[in-house]
């Protein structure tokens, strides 16, 4: 059987789409992205490890490139996702100053994110995707990508067959919309998105709105500045696009016009922009102003479990992420039922081994045979005589028989627990309410 060359390069294209480009529908993050948190939450969630040893965990799941895997590493920890102890570089006028090599610098799981989205991992859809078993999203009740943390947050890009530019908002306007959403059916609160010292605006009337409801929209950033009488100031960050790209085309073309002077100190961008000419005018304002600017295309798209890339509104998003953080709760508190009903069998199977015992028995065969005289009143509780062999070959009958049960305490557990379940609906909604501060 012959496979057409079309054929295979559009399975590649989905392939490149799922598992390196494209973030997913739930915790809006890439595969990359959440296995280096995965690798993280196992194992530096108490301690600083070398990134090294966290690259290659992560390259178990993720069968890639070590630099672009330590790349994103690096993205996560300049955006508070992790925490860094040592170069992890920053950006300046000239170019990025690079991170150094991954065998040096070390990294520790952040406490909020692993309180924020692993707190139910292990109740939500696991697959083996490429190589190893992991969880198709990490159960948050935001979408991870979406969140602006740190001074290099900026927007989330993705190019492959398919391509995508997500913004990124703050935590608590995420938490605001959502919350409005689950009360009232509608955001009726217009967010917008977030970039550490910049001025965002729309492009449009409508546009924050636009990207909230049908995740397109047209969005400038423009970086803060101070004007002074013969200079103006760059502060704080570049835009998610440009950089200060054309800001060096400027000063090199009109070099008799403008000179730059990176003034950047640790922690904080500062580049100021000399008008030779005389005092700043408009005009001078406005070709500098637009120089670091730039108007971001925004069209969210996101990659479903089935390979397929959808436009998603950011409050779709929202209430997909929302969703699955639901379930895997509820998820969490069946699976303490399970346990809790498990644990009061086992001592209901004692409490049977006793009414059985009498103090001529010497073997768990004697308290069989008394057994088997009820059996049918014993099986309608659903204990039966496998019950009573396995529970007493785990000890001697006078530990079975001198073991206190405390039966009472499990049954109002197990009440505890169904009622939680029955109400967890209003109980999240209530919790996410609880996070507006």
């Amino acid at each position: 059987m012959r496979i057409s060359i079309p054929c295979l390069y559009a399975e590649y294209g989905r392939y490149i789409n799922q598992f390196r480009a494209i973030p997913g529908n739930v915790d809006c993050l890439k595969p990359v992205e959440r296995r280096i948190l995965m690798a993280m939450h196992t194992m530096a969630r108490t301690k600083f490890t070398k990134c090294a040893k966290v690259v290659g965990a992560a390259l178990a799941v993720h069968p890639h490139g070590d630099m672009s895997t330590y790349g994103t590493m690096v993205a996560l920890i300049n955006r508070g996702f992790i925490i860094g102890k040592g170069n992890f570089g920053g950006q300046n006028y000239e170019e990025d100053s690079k991170a150094a090599a991954y065998r040096y610098p070390e990294c520790k799981a952040s406490p909020h994110i692993e309180d924020m989205a692993f707190k139910y991992i292990k109740h939500v859809p696991w697959a083996v995707l490429e190589n190893e078993n992991e969880p198709l999203h990490l159960p948050c009740p935001v979408p991870l990508g979406l969140l602006s943390s740190g001074e290099f947050s900026t927007i989330t890009q993705g190019i492959s067959f398919e391509t995508t530019k997500m913004p990124r908002y703050q935590f608590i306007d995420l938490i605001t919309r959502l919350h409005e959403i689950l009360t009232t059916g509608k955001g009726a609160t217009i967010i917008k998105p977030h970039c550490y010292g910049n001025t965002v605006a729309e492009d449009t009337p409508g546009q924050f709105e636009s990207l909230l409801t049908t995740g397109i929209g047209k969005i400038w950033y423009c970086p803060n500045y101070k004007i002074g009488h013969k200079y103006i100031d760059i502060l704080d960050a570049r835009n998610p696009e440009t950089g200060f790209s054309k800001l060096k085309k400027l000063h090199i073309e009109y070099p008799k016009n403008i000179a730059v002077e990176d003034l950047s100190a640790k922690g904080q961008m500062r580049i100021r922009v000399h008008c030779k000419l005389g005092s700043v005018t408009t005009t001078f304002i406005n070709t500098i102003v637009g120089a670091v600017s730039a108007r971001v295309n925004f069209k969210c798209n996101v990659v479903n479990n089935q390979g397929q890339v959808e436009t998603h509104s950011i409050d779709d998003l929202l209430l997909n992420s929302y969703n699955a953080w639901v379930e895997a709760w509820r998820g969490n508190l069946e699976a303490k039922l399970e346990g809790m009903k498990s644990r009061l069998h086992h001592l209901e199977i004692i409490q049977v081994i006793r009414d059985c015992y009498q103090p001529q028995h010497t073997t768990v065969q004697d308290i069989i045979n008394e057994f088997n005289k009820n059996k049918t009143f014993y099986n309608n509780r659903g204990i039966y005589e496998c019950d009573i062999s396995e529970t007493a070959s785990k000890g001697s009958i006078k530990q079975l028989i001198e073991t206190q049960l405390n039966t009472a305490s499990v049954k109002r557990e197990i009440n505890d627990i169904e009622g939680s379940i029955k109400v967890l609906d209003k109980t999240a909604v209530d919790y996410i309410g609880g996070l507006i501060t």
